[in-house]
């Protein structure tokens, strides 16, 4: 028994000499979580020391086991030495960008020049979305916004970290199939800097992308499936987005004994659709002319087959203003603009709008006018939104036209001096 128990005391002493301390080794320009939170461990030391030290003007931290050939690192005093498992973990100051932008607007993205710094173990960088203040400094010092629900903060333990270019914005990141309709919770996220906002778009290969905008001005391209947001993670759903329909048809099947013809439905009254559309393509109703039938309806009540057909055959067409597909042929004119106002004799300082309801061979045709009122006021606006007739309404054809000045008010000014003139003559007289 004794001679068990020597054996095993011999073979803990064998073991407890081949094992070394435990110490962190690590080198902050390699490694920036050395500085703060380090987490490298070399169980293989075999000396009986570890060390940390910081370079007091590059402030690189390095960690390891003591060794002869650390004391060209290792310099006394700035150098710690210890002598435990685990014992070189101190954490140290790390610089931190210092400014405000409401005293230096370089503080929100001219970062190089700013030269103000501070120590800490954090650094910090804030936004106040409401004012677009920016600040930047020490962990300790966060009060460039308190209690403001618009306010965002982000913190960072590395050499000069406190550089984000605010605001941020988390958004979903996913790219594929898996990427159609992802699950927010479990689907990766990315942080959108210097203002720019969440995207889902398809890529060029076809396949459904989320992640950030390449510039925070960036817009998605006309008829494109695309959509851009600006909150946490509001790149979510199922791709391509629905909305809800809004545009009326006019809904009949001659096929169906139901009275379907253009004579018919003068003074019918369109329907509204139901379902859903994809958020990129305009709503439509449409008209398809057959041999022995005519039918009309919502364009997206029909299934994606029957659209396909709809639109390559030359019979069916299709069009985007309330009820528009009473008439068997009608012609859109999409984006036809007029100034639209009321009480504006100038125009100076006004843009054009766009015409509602669409202008339409059957409901004014592109076209816009000036008119002056009875009252001597002046109107402008499109003909598909209203006509107007006699001789002080003047009509035009092109786009945004309308901006003469409205007939009537010279010589309204004219009768206004002449009578003046009669007053004096009769006063004259008089006298």
């Amino acid at each position: 028994m004794m001679k068990i128990g020597i054996v095993l005391f011999s073979t803990f002493l064998f073991i407890g000499s081949s094992v070394g301390l435990s110490c962190i080794q690590c080198n902050s320009s390699h490694t920036p979580e050395c500085t703060v939170v380090p987490s490298q461990v070399n169980t293989t030391c075999e000396s009986k020391n570890c060390f940390d030290t910081q370079n007091s003007d590059t402030k690189e931290v390095v960690r390891g086991c003591y060794t002869e050939q650390s004391s060209s690192v290792c310099k006394l005093p700035d150098c710690k030495i210890c002598d435990f498992d685990r014992c070189n973990t101190k954490a140290y100051n790390i610089d931190c960008l210092l400014c405000e932008s409401p005293k230096d607007e370089n503080c929100k993205t001219e970062l190089h020049l700013i030269k103000s710094s501070c120590e800490s173990t954090a650094c910090f960088a804030s936004i106040n979305r409401g004012t677009g203040e920016v600040h930047r400094g020490c962990k300790e010092d966060t009060s460039a916004c308190p209690g403001v629900n618009d306010c965002q903060i982000y913190y960072c333990d590395k050499q000069r970290c406190n550089t984000q270019k605010l605001p941020i914005t988390t958004c979903l990141n996913c790219m594929g199939p898996d990427c159609v309709d992802p699950d927010p919770s479990v689907v990766d996220t990315m942080e959108c800097e210097g203002g720019n906002k969440c995207i889902t778009k398809y890529n060029d290969k076809g396949q459904v992308f989320r992640g950030c905008t390449q510039v925070p001005d960036e817009k998605c391209p006309d008829g494109e499936a695309c959509r851009i947001c600006e909150s946490d993670k509001c790149n979510f759903g199922k791709f391509p987005f629905q909305e809800p329909a809004t545009l009326s048809c006019m809904k009949c099947d001659s096929s169906q004994g139901q009275f379907c013809s253009e004579n018919d439905l003068v003074s019918g009254v369109p329907q509204k659709c139901e379902g859903t559309y994809n958020f990129h393509e305009k709503e439509a109703c449409y008209v398809n002319i057959r041999a022995t039938s005519i039918e009309r309806g919502c364009f997206f009540e029909l299934n994606s087959d029957d659209r396909k057909e709809c639109l390559t055959k030359g019979e069916c067409r299709v069009c985007h203003s309330e009820g528009c597909n009473r008439y068997d042929n009608i012609i859109e004119y999409p984006g036809y603009k007029c100034h639209v106002c009321d009480n504006c004799e100038k125009i100076a300082g006004r843009n054009p709008l766009e015409c509602s309801p669409m202008p339409t061979n059957k409901n004014g045709g592109p076209g816009c006018f000036v008119n002056r009122n009875d009252d001597g006021t002046v109107s402008r606006n499109c003909l598909s939104s209203s006509d107007c007739s006699g001789n002080k309404c003047v009509k035009c054809n092109e786009d945004s036209c309308n901006t003469m000045d409205a007939p009537g008010k010279g010589s309204a000014l004219i009768g206004v001096k002449g009578l003046i003139g009669v007053l004096v003559v009769l006063s004259y007289k008089i006298l």
